[in-house]
């Protein structure tokens, strides 16, 4: 794991509507960054939205690779070609 990595994953101490949390300091950058936003801070709503869309398309894939578990070789490659023709939009 790097330093980062474990920067990230520490526990820290924040306090939110007046009693103190423990989060990793992912969540709470997490948390920072969408209270700025929402506040109206003009550089962080490209932000926000780059980071959804990512974990969107991240979350999708990983939804479709639990969908091909079991498959045959055969079903899967099926699966592939309807993806790729646009026919994947089961989307919830």
């Amino acid at each position: 794991m790097t330093c980062f990595r474990q920067e990230l994953n520490r526990k820290i101490d924040i306090r939110t509507g007046g009693r103190v949390r423990r989060v990793t300091s992912r969540e709470a950058i997490a948390k920072t960054i969408t209270n700025r936003a929402l506040k109206g801070d003009p550089k962080l709503l490209p932000v926000i939205m780059a980071i959804d869309r990512d974990v969107s398309a991240l979350e999708a894939r990983e939804k479709r690779k639990r969908s091909m578990e079991g498959m045959t070789a055969q079903e899967a490659m099926e699966a592939y070609r309807r993806c790729i023709r646009g026919e994947d939009d089961d989307e919830e």
